[in-house]
């Protein structure tokens, strides 16, 4: 990934890339995956795409793909 900051677009878009290579990495479909996600098909293209879903479905996803545990990276705890 480029060292760049990323722009609302630039972040979408890199999201959906990676969410894409955990899902294949993991030897899953789409189908597969927004069945265990229990979220369509459509919400798992939408997201691979870098568009817009409803945070729900996001974390739904993440949870599938066993990468919720990874949320202290994304957004690190604050506090004493």
């Amino acid at each position: 990934m480029d060292k760049m900051p990323l722009g609302e677009i630039g972040l979408l878009k890199e999201l959906g890339e990676r969410l894409a290579q955990a899902r294949i990495g993991r030897n899953l479909t789409q189908e597969g995956l927004a069945e265990a996600a229990a979220v369509s098909k459509r919400t798992i293209e939408r997201l691979e795409t870098g568009q817009s879903v409803q945070l729900s479905n996001l974390t739904r996803v993440l949870i599938a793909l066993g990468l919720a545990e990874n949320i202290g990276q994304l957004v690190p705890a604050s506090g004493p």
